[in-house]
């Protein structure tokens, strides 16, 4: 039987980044074959199109599950939504999906 894991970000306003983010995970757990994954992403009520990008990816990918915020709450409902994990082992991520630039 296969270990899950559950992957949870926070986003608002993230249409640059979420779709990104989702094939980056992918491609890690493709590595993975011993473990089975969810990707939640909880939307604080974005004002641009991550939902729709979201709700995309969910027709096509069966580990992306999306839970939209009605208000923007940011990041302080992100510990309640947890509940909403079927993995005893929970990773946050931010969806963020930059190197950041480092000058010496």
């Amino acid at each position: 039987m296969k270990k899950t894991v559950s992957i949870i970000t926070g986003c608002y306003n993230e249409e640059d980044n979420v779709a990104g983010l989702t094939k980056a995970v992918a491609a890690v757990f493709e590595k993975l074959p011993q473990y089975e994954y969810e990707h939640i992403f909880i939307d604080n009520s974005s004002t641009d199109e991550t939902v729709s990008i979201l709700r995309e990816i969910t027709k096509t990918g069966k580990h992306v599950r999306i839970i939209v915020n009605a208000t923007s709450a940011r990041y302080a409902r992100l510990s309640t939504e947890c509940f909403s994990a079927k993995a005893m082992l929970l990773y946050t991520l931010l969806p963020i999906f930059r190197i950041p630039r480092i000058d010496y």
